[in-house]
């Protein structure tokens, strides 16, 4: 036997299913790893209007970070922050020049594969990033980490990492049930902080932050690239310039296969399950597209009779300007598209 529940909720209300995604717009500037791809759109006589980046089922994250630490938002604010003083100089030119050519120093908590193996090395990349330390609870594991990935320093615990003055900024790709309490903790340390998503575990966590944010002054951003990433960028031009008509539909799948049960995504307690690790991208990609919250939402959840965690979850979402519909699983066959439909063509 495998249970189900379904969910409904009506703005402003935060549906349960979206309870990290409901505040990023008022939290951050979303940024990283692309999961879904555009290649074309066809006008309203079938011919195709090819974008201007290039398909590609599977975009490297370390590209994506790469591009990210040259024109995101967050970016932009680290740079005009981070260790520049321009209020004091006589001449804006100069000051400008300086700060481009300083990088943001960045701590990383954790020896998360996410990190280590994708982010860090586009990190590395980037003119305007230079990671200088990273720690773990294991010190041999950050100082293995450190030696393959040419890192300056390597701590033993994160609060040393927080307390070292020549880091900026944070990236935090600990275990979801991590990431509020550990965001806090280095934001009252006066670093700015990329988290992964999700964000947060509910709403109520989530709102913490912005008190967090309020008081201390740093940024805080969640790993969603859809508000910097090029070919989201070159989508939200698509969609202004009305090149598919007026956008009526979103629709996304998005899945792979994992049953093993010591998989932090398969561990209920740690955040796990498919619409926290994934579905979440569906909700972005939809409300990027609709500039908007949806005014009411309505999902259904099957959850692993062992694990518990969901894995198939779909939900409908109804926008001011029209409706999304997204599936997202954890043991389906690996698939990832996200289809905006207009009503004179449609990107995908």
């Amino acid at each position: 036997m495998t249970s189900s529940q379904s969910i409904g909720y009506s703005r402003p209300f935060c549906p349960p299913f979206t309870a990290n995604c409901s505040l990023s717009f008022s939290l951050l500037h979303p940024f990283t790893s692309s999961l879904f791809h555009c290649h074309c759109v066809p006008n309203h006589i079938g011919t195709k209007i090819p974008l201007k980046t290039p398909r590609n089922p599977l975009i490297p994250i370390n590209l994506i970070v790469f591009i990210f630490a040259k024109m995101s938002v967050f970016g932009q604010f680290l740079r005009r922050n981070c260790r520049t003083n321009s209020a004091k100089r006589q001449h804006l030119g100069a000051a400008m020049m300086e700060r481009m050519s300083k990088k943001i120093r960045w701590g990383v908590l954790s020896t998360a594969n996410i990190g280590v193996k994708k982010v860090i090395p586009g990190m590395q990349r980037g003119d305007l990033c230079a990671v200088t330390a990273i720690a773990s609870r294991d010190l041999a594991k950050a100082r293995a980490a450190a030696d393959e990935l040419g890192i300056e320093k390597a701590y033993g615990s994160y609060e040393e990492l927080l307390a070292d003055p020549d880091i900026d900024a944070i990236y935090n790709p600990l275990p979801n049930q991590l990431h509020v309490p550990w965001t806090a903790k280095a934001a009252e340390a006066g670093k700015h902080v990329l988290c992964e998503k999700p964000l947060s575990m509910t709403v109520a966590e989530a709102e913490t932050l912005l008190e967090v944010r309020a008081r201390t002054g740093v940024k805080i951003g969640e790993a969603f690239m859809i508000r910097s990433f090029t070919q989201w960028l070159r989508l939200r031009e698509l969609l202004n310039e009305g090149r598919i008509g007026q956008l009526r539909s979103v629709v996304a799948a998005f899945s792979y296969y994992n049953v093993d049960p010591t998989n932090i995504r398969n561990q209920v307690e740690s955040g796990g399950g498919a619409l926290y690790d994934i579905g979440c991208y569906c909700i972005q990609a939809a409300r990027y597209a609709f500039g908007g919250l949806p005014r009411r939402a309505v999902g259904l959840i099957e959850r692993d009779p062992q694990m518990h965690t969901d894995r198939l979850t779909s939900a409908m979402l109804d926008f001011d300007g029209g409706q999304a519909i997204f599936t997202c699983s954890t043991q389906l066959i690996p698939y990832q598209r996200v289809h905006f439909l207009g009503t004179k063509g449609r990107i995908e």
